[in-house]
């Protein structure tokens, strides 16, 4: 088990600096390996004078290794005098009964320093004489008290790392479960969808080749009937393409790079035009810029994105669609696709994103249920999030984060 993975090293390193920043204490993470992790408020007299000399240093590196050897032996804690003068402390981090790291603190005395010992270590060593003293007496004293609760903290720290790995291990043990489940789901649906193909091309063959050869033995209601299944046929090979590329989403290689989002969004368009003449819509698109992701997916995202938008249109007025970006902190970017249509039912907004769910209640829906529930797929492969707001008769706005891509990334589609 490698601590670097357990802890979340940014929030710890905040912790111990506060720590230091309240009490004067150094603070230090290391792992069993001795690669230091985390480290804060380290006084001068260690790190410009004893741990820069050979001879000096050698002692702090005894100090290490006796502290980390006792620890080794299953003691609580350890604490010890360097030779250099100074007292160290030291709590084992062991997790499930693996001893993974230790916490360190240190670089202080526990009572009034003997400067002539001081003054000849410095001699001895070579060191600027005023300027080690003057670091010297930087060094916090501390009570046998103050040492106790020190070493209380930092014992319930170790306690606090050993929950989170122990946490880490079962949220890892559960994603490998969830994974190796989606896969099966994944591989079944499209199996499934795959080979309900074939059956799918023969009714709407047969119905084809009998509307044709058989139509007045069938007669107006019978010609009826056959529209009816033709229709349902071609509904039922939209969602089975639905489910194939739904499907296919997390199971296809990754190949993330910078991508330019106005191509996607163009390219979308231009398998959208048809429709967009159709319905004498407009499509307005903003500066949009490039983020990490995969051409065809993004292209596939808009498309379904703005597709939904055409499908789910307010007859009593044009259809007006906006494409917009916003940069956003930690290196993120927002990007909206607007609309005036109908609007998403309040009742119903929770529910768009799941598969075979619409954003409509009326029966007469023409969309498959699978557009959106792809746009998340897709928008959570490339490490982002998507939402909606919408209010009936007013139109819906979807909204989506997406990683910024760097200059120097290398550009894909």
């Amino acid at each position: 088990m490698n601590l670097r993975d357990i802890l979340p090293l940014d929030h710890f390193h905040d912790l111990c600096q506060e720590f230091s920043d309240l009490t004067g204490a150094v603070t230090a993470i290391l792992d069993v390996d001795g690669n230091i992790l985390v480290a804060t408020g380290w006084q001068d007299v260690c790190t410009r004078f004893h741990r820069v000399h050979p001879a000096s240093a050698a002692r702090c590196r005894e100090s290490d290794t006796t502290l980390a050897a006792r620890l080794g032996e299953g003691k609580g804690y350890h604490v010890y005098k360097c030779k250099n003068g100074l007292v160290d402390v030291a709590v084992p981090i062991v997790v499930m009964g693996e001893h993974v790291g230790n916490v360190f603190t240190g670089q202080f005395l526990c009572e009034e320093p003997d400067m002539a010992a001081f003054e000849q270590q410095a001699d001895l060593f070579g060191f600027p004489r005023d300027a080690y003293l003057e670091a010297l007496k930087r060094v916090p004293i501390f009570s046998d008290e103050k040492v106790k609760l020190i070493t209380g903290f930092f014992t319930n720290l170790t306690r606090l790392i050993a929950e989170l790995g122990v946490t880490r291990m079962e949220l890892e043990k559960a994603n490998r479960e969830i994974h190796e489940k989606n896969k099966d789901l994944e591989s079944f649906a499209y199996a499934a969808s795959h080979d309900l193909q074939a059956p799918l091309r023969n009714i709407v063959g047969f119905a084809s080749l009998l509307k044709r050869q058989k139509s007045v033995e069938l007669g107006e209601e019978g010609g009826e009937y056959v529209d009816f299944i033709l229709g349902n046929a071609q509904a039922m090979n939209k969602m089975i393409a639905g489910i194939l590329e739904y499907s296919r989403v997390n199971s296809r290689p990754r190949d993330l790079g910078m991508v330019p989002v106005r191509a996607a969004v163009a390219m979308a368009l231009d398998n959208l035009a048809s429709e967009i003449t159709a319905a004498e819509a407009r499509v307005e698109v903003g500066d949009l810029p490039a983020v990490i992701g995969e051409s065809a997916l993004l292209v596939s995202l808009f498309q379904n994105l703005i597709g939904n938008a055409l499908k789910y249109r307010d007859p009593s007025r044009p259809l007006r669609v906006s494409v917009r970006a916003e940069q956003q902190k930690w290196k993120q970017v927002q990007f909206s696709v607007e609309d005036n249509g109908k609007g998403i039912d309040p009742a119903l907004q929770e529910k768009v994103f799941d598969i075979f769910q619409r954003g409509a209640s009326e029966a007469s829906a023409n969309g498959s249920g699978i557009g959106l529930a792809l746009c998340r797929r897709i928008v959570r492969r490339l490490g982002g999030e998507i939402w909606l707001t919408s209010a009936p008769g007013v139109g819906s706005t979807f909204r989506l984060t997406l990683r910024a891509a760097r200059q120097d990334e290398e550009v894909l589609g």
